[in-house]
C-alpha cells in the first residue's frame, strides 16, 4: 500500500514538474530580449535599388557585358537580396563625360568609368590614376599598387570632394593599340593624322604633331567612316572586331600601351555612407571579382580578336623597339610634369615608382 501511494505521488510530483519546466521554456521564447516586452521580432531587411551606368556595356564588347551581368548576380546574391542593380549601357541615362557630376547628384547611382574623363576637375592626377604607360604588366603589381602603396585611399580622398566614392579599381583589356584608315609604320606617320586619343598619350601624340579629337567611344566608328577622325586610339583587338572597326579601319597598329585598361566603380558617396558595414564589403568584395572576371575574360577575346581581324583583311602593323623607348621616355616625362604640378600626382607617381622598384625585386628570380 505504502509502495502504491509512494509511486502515486511520484507521478504527479513528474508530472507536475514536467509542466512547470515546460512554462518556463514558452516564457523564455516569448521574452527572449529579457525585458518583458513579448517575442522579438526579426526586423524585415531594407533592399536598395541601384542605376548603374557602365561605360562599357553596349558598345560591342561581350565580355563587359557578361562580367557585368555576373557582376550584378553576385551582389544580389552575396547581399541576400538587399542590394538590387540595374545597369544601363554607355550614355544612356546621361553622357559618359559628365557621371562624375551625376554620381555626385545622385541622379546616377553608380558607375563604371575611367578617372581621365575627370582631368578637367580633379587635375592631371586622373591621368595617372588611369594609366602610367609602359610600366605595370601583371595584374597582382596592379593589386599591390592599388591596394599595399594607398592608391586607393587617395583616390578616395579625390572622389570625396564630389560626393562620390571609389568601389574599386579594375582592369580590363589592354589600352593603347590604334586603329587607322592610313598605314601607320612609325612615329613619323602621326604627323598632321587626326586621331581619336585621350590622356597623356594625347599628349604625347601632340608632340608628334597629330591633331587630337576628343570623341566618345561609341562614336568612333562614325567618325572613321566619316572622315572626321583617320585613326582612333584605345583598342584592345576584341573590342575593335567587336565594334566592327575593320569595315572602316583595315589597319592594325602594335603594340598597345598598356597591357591593361584601368577603369573604376564608383558609387555616390551618401548612398555608399548608408549602407551597413557588411553590404559595403559585399560591394567591395564583388567588385574585386568584377575586376578578375574582365582580366580573366580579355585573354580569350583578345585572342580569338586577333584572329578574326586578320581574317577580315586588317593589316596589323608594328612599331619599331626605338619608336617604342622615345614613347616611354617622352610618357614618363609627361608624368613627372604632372608629379611637379599637383601634390596628388607625386603621391601617384610615388606609389608606382616604388610598385616598379618592388616588382623588379620580386621578378628579379622568377623570369625564365
Amino acid at each position: 500500500m505504502f509502495n502504491q501511494i509512494s509511486r502515486k505521488w511520484l507521478c504527479w510530483i513528474l508530472a507536475l514538474a514536467l509542466v512547470v519546466s515546460s512554462c518556463a521554456i514558452i516564457s523564455c521564447s516569448d521574452d527572449e530580449d529579457g525585458t518583458g516586452n513579448g517575442p522579438t521580432q526579426t526586423p524585415e531587411q531594407k533592399v536598395y535599388t541601384f542605376k548603374m551606368q557602365n561605360a562599357w556595356t553596349g558598345i560591342g564588347m561581350p565580355i563587359n557585358d557578361l562580367a557585368t551581368e555576373r557582376f550584378i548576380e553576385r551582389v544580389e546574391e552575396m547581399s541576400g537580396g538587399q542590394i538590387i542593380i540595374a545597369n544601363y549601357n554607355s550614355d544612356e541615362l546621361v553622357p559618359t563625360f559628365e557621371l562624375l557630376d551625376a554620381v555626385g547628384r545622385g541622379t546616377v547611382d553608380m558607375a563604371v568609368v575611367a578617372p581621365l574623363y575627370w582631368v578637367g576637375k580633379i587635375g592631371q592626377v586622373g591621368n595617372l590614376l588611369f594609366q602610367i604607360s609602359f610600366t605595370l604588366q601583371n595584374y597582382e603589381e596592379f593589386l599591390y599598387y592599388w591596394y599595399e602603396q594607398g592608391v586607393v585611399d587617395l583616390w578616395n580622398d579625390i572622389y570625396e570632394e564630389y560626393n562620390v566614392h571609389l568601389v574599386a579599381p579594375m582592369l580590363s583589356d589592354e589600352y593603347g593599340s590604334i586603329m587607322s584608315t592610313v598605314p601607320i609604320t612609325s612615329l613619323e606617320d602621326f604627323e598632321g593624322l587626326k586621331i581619336r586619343a585621350s590622356g597623356d598619350i594625347a599628349t604625347m601624340l601632340a608632340d608628334l604633331g597629330a591633331s587630337i579629337v576628343s570623341l566618345p567611344v561609341g562614336d568612333v566608328y562614325t567618325g572613321l567612316s566619316l572622315g572626321n577622325i583617320e585613326a582612333a586610339l584605345f583598342f584592345s583587338p576584341g573590342l575593335a572586331y567587336g565594334m566592327k572597326l575593320h569595315e572602316v579601319a583595315p589597319y592594325y597598329l602594335d603594340p598597345p600601351s598598356n597591357a591593361w585598361n584601368t577603369i573604376d566603380m564608383m558609387i555616390n558617396l551618401d548612398t555608399w555612407n548608408s549602407l551597413p558595414e557588411d553590404l559595403q564589403a559585399v560591394l567591395e568584395a564583388a567588385a574585386r571579382v568584377h575586376s578578375n572576371d574582365y582580366a580573366a575574360l580579355t585573354i580569350e577575346q583578345d585572342a580569338l580578336g586577333r584572329e578574326a581581324l586578320a581574317a577580315e583583311g586588317v593589316t596589323f602593323n608594328k612599331l619599331s623597339n626605338e619608336d617604342i623607348e622615345w614613347m616611354k621616355d617622352r610618357l614618363w616625362e609627361i608624368a613627372l610634369e604632372h608629379a611637379a604640378e599637383q601634390p596628388e600626382a607625386a603621391d601617384v607617381l610615388e606609389a608606382m615608382e616604388n610598385t616598379l622598384e618592388m616588382s623588379e625585386l620580386y621578378y628579379s628570380g622568377k623570369r625564365w
